[in-house]
């Protein structure tokens, strides 16, 4: 098992694209939402600040479908047929802004207790269509499955370069990989009791 972190913009850059040709041919895709670009230094909400580069991804990714099946006398897949999930990252960000949608599911401790992952898909869905984040959803509409996360590497925001020790930990970081993981075969499916999540597939 191998993993790449590639970073969306590099896809506007004629020199890099020659360099990322392996991302055609991975099986399952991560990507990662900055949760903090959706607030300006006072807290308020301002939709996107900078643009998340998933669309960059997505169209190379769909221009090479279309070229492989064209080369095979066949008809491109659309949705593309591997799996991904969206990780809505930093979330702990959005919890100090008292986002409802946020601090149910980033204070819970279920890593491991998978039957809710269409629930929690279901909530970071709503939350970025109603927070000027739809770029964040591109995903949904371009792969065969996703699932949809909120998680948190730190749990607390950095101050002078450091993090408070007390109040340091990973939330939810491995609850993705295991729904990915899942969407894959690499663990059993039915441990995530995932359907398609209702309502993802057509905007709200």
């Amino acid at each position: 098992m191998s993993f790449f972190d590639v970073a969306g913009e590099l896809f506007l850059d004629s020199k890099a694209r020659s360099r990322l040709q392996f991302i055609y041919g991975l099986d399952a895709y991560i990507f990662v939402a900055d949760g903090q670009a959706l607030y300006g230094w006072g807290g308020k909400r301002r939709g996107l600040r900078h643009p998340s580069g998933f669309s960059n991804v997505i169209n190379k990714l769909r221009q090479n479908e279309r070229l492989v099946a064209r080369a095979k006398g066949k008809t491109p897949q659309n949705p593309l047929p591997q799996p991904a999930v969206v990780v809505l990252a930093k979330a702990d960000l959005l919890l100090a802004q008292k986002e409802y949608w946020v601090s149910r599911w980033l204070e819970l401790d279920d890593d491991f207790v998978l039957k809710t992952v269409d629930e929690e898909s279901e909530d970071v869905y709503v939350y970025c269509a109603t927070n000027g984040a739809r770029e964040w959803l591109y995903p949904v509409n371009a792969f065969e499955d996703v699932t949809l996360h909120f998680a948190s590497a730190t749990g607390c925001e950095e101050q002078d370069g450091h993090y408070n020790k007390r109040k340091f930990r990973h939330m939810r970081v491995l609850r993705p990989l295991l729904s990915l993981f899942a969407m894959t075969g690499l663990i059993d499916p039915k441990t995530i009791n995932h359907a398609y999540v209702k309502g993802v597939r057509e905007p709200l």
